[in-house]
């Protein structure tokens, strides 16, 4: 998961923030749907 997200952060440390955001909406879409 941090392979290559990594990389791809180290180039844009400003779309990371957009990363962030879009892995917290799965994981509560993850928790929503397998409690």
């Amino acid at each position: 998961m941090i392979g290559r997200h990594g990389v791809v952060l180290s180039y844009m440390p400003s779309a990371g923030r957009v990363f962030q955001a879009s892995n917290l909406l799965l994981w509560l879409v993850f928790v929503v749907l397998f409690p």
